[in-house]
């Protein structure tokens, strides 16, 4: 008997996580928030040329944190390339890469590799020391975070899922930085 009063809390408090999970803000796992001022940062890009977010300032700049053997951060990037077509001319696409601490020439080569294959024509810079990623508190791949002209956060959601791209999409319209 006493077992199975055990179970019964057990999937009793089961079924409350995962109404918990499904209620949850998307953004409440990253230490930045919508509202929040993004905080600047220099990082290299594909070919060693410092990029940094303030060379953006007056921009909406889309950050998308991911790795070239994520399969949800590869489907993401497909989807902003085909978005950018529809971009306004002052949106501007980062792709924060993840997987390049302490990285050798051959890895560098086959990100590089990666990126084209992909056909990306945004930048790809390397977060080496994972800088940004500590500064925004970044613990899913992707993760994606839009910063509005006023340089203030507009939109962070971790990981990409069912409803990202809707999301990523609302969010855009909402700065008008998306042509329909």
């Amino acid at each position: 008997m006493q077992s199975r009063a055990l179970r019964h809390a057990l999937a009793t408090l089961a079924a409350a996580l995962c109404l918990l999970s499904l209620t949850a803000d998307a953004a409440h796992s990253l230490c930045t928030q919508p509202g929040d001022h993004a905080r600047d940062f220099t990082l290299t890009d594909l070919q060693g040329n410092p990029v940094a977010l303030s060379d953006y300032d007056g921009k909406v700049v889309m950050m998308v944190f991911w790795a070239s053997w994520c399969s949800r951060c590869r489907e993401e990037m497909e989807f902003l390339q085909d978005l950018s077509s529809r971009l306004a001319d002052d949106v501007v696409v980062l792709a924060i890469n993840q997987e390049t601490e302490n990285v050798d020439p051959a890895h560098l080569e086959k990100l590089r590799a990666d990126v084209a294959q992909m056909g990306l024509e945004f930048p790809v810079l390397l977060d080496t020391d994972l800088q940004v990623w500590g500064a925004y508190c970044v613990n899913a791949l992707p993760t994606s975070i839009i910063v509005g002209r006023q340089g203030q956060i507009a939109f962070a959601e971790p990981n990409y899922y069912w409803a990202s791209q809707d999301n990523l999409t609302a969010a855009l319209r909402d700065l008008d930085a998306l042509h329909d």
